[in-house]
């Protein structure tokens, strides 16, 4: 019995930590690594407003771009050549992400401009002020729970069915002691 508590606890300390070393969203990303220089459609900051720039260029060249956007420029990449003289010839400064975490953060970029889309077109077709809330609360909804907000959640739920039925188990124990005793 002690064996099965053992690898329960195990199995739920291993669960947590995954959770929480996968828990990082591409919002987080976003704000952490992006937000100082980019917007999500409310204009240019210091480098371009990112909406819709999935539609601008392929998640290939993305990717190049957002790990090292200087060797492309250096390399005579047209398009990147063209996004630099664009932005005062500001360099974009090479990120540390991951390639996951880089489509992470293009994940929330495109969730993030379509949310933005619908809540306009929302607004341009006169839609009744209840409509739009309830449009609004939808779309906070989406964004307000993460996929990685969800596994932790599900995490400590599961953690908090294990440490019952561990509580049940050891008062059945103490119960048992009790009457041998």
């Amino acid at each position: 019995m002690r064996k099965s508590i053992f690898y329960s606890s195990t199995t739920i300390l291993v669960l947590m930590l995954a959770a929480n070393a996968y828990s990082q969203t591409g919002e987080q990303l976003f704000k952490s690594n992006c937000s100082s220089c980019h917007s999500v459609g409310k204009g240019k900051l210091v480098g371009p407003d990112l909406k819709d720039v999935d539609t601008r260029h392929n998640q290939t060249w993305l990717l190049k771009w957002v790990k090292s956007s200087q060797t492309m420029v250096k390399a005579g990449d047209k398009d990147a050549v063209q996004l630099f003289n664009d932005n005062n010839s500001i360099p974009m400064p090479d990120q540390s992400l991951s390639e996951d975490e880089i489509k992470l953060v293009f994940s929330y970029v495109k969730e993030k401009g379509q949310s933005i889309q619908t809540i306009a077109i929302t607004e341009n077709t006169n839609v009744s002020t209840s409509s739009e809330n309830e449009v609004q609360s939808r779309t906070s909804l989406l964004t307000l729970f993460s996929f990685g907000e969800y596994i932790m959640f599900m995490v400590i739920a599961l953690l908090l069915i294990v440490v019952w039925v561990m509580a049940m188990v050891i008062k059945k124990f103490t119960i048992e002691l009790k009457e041998k005793i």
